[in-house]
């Protein structure tokens, strides 16, 4: 299976209005943080009538930079049922796994060091937690 990405307009998308995974103003300042430093590098998920599966806060980040377009990929299935199975599938896969912190923090003093770390989405304090344990 090829996936194939549309470039459209932000306008012709729609937030999804039963999305369980709610975004903080610090993960949207991140995430548009992030988008500003590399671009968009993942396209957003939609669904029938546009509906975006995956991505609701790039795509929320996305306006709040002004942006007119953006990049998609059309789910390949309309069942709202399987779309929605989706939509938590992307969101749980991800928080099922786990940080290798010492290989997390070496990647992170890195990233601190060529000034990038507003972009990952770290906060010092966070980062003496992890180093505190």
């Amino acid at each position: 299976m090829s996936l194939k990405t549309e470039l459209v307009s932000i306008d012709s998308l729609v937030h999804d209005p039963d999305n369980a995974r709610k975004h903080s103003e610090r993960q949207i300042k991140a995430i548009a943080t992030s988008l500003k430093e590399f671009g968009q590098q993942r396209p957003l998920v939609v669904g029938p009538n546009n509906i975006i599966y995956a991505g609701n806060g790039t795509f929320t980040a996305a306006k709040s930079l002004g942006w007119e377009e953006i990049s998609v990929i059309k789910l390949p299935f309309d069942d709202p049922v399987k779309c929605r199975a989706f939509a938590i599938a992307d969101n749980r896969t991800s928080d099922l796994a786990t940080w290798d912190n010492e290989s997390l923090l070496e990647s992170l003093e890195k990233i601190s060091s060529a000034d990038l770390l507003d972009a990952v989405g770290y906060m010092d304090s966070e980062i003496d937690d992890i180093v505190t344990g």
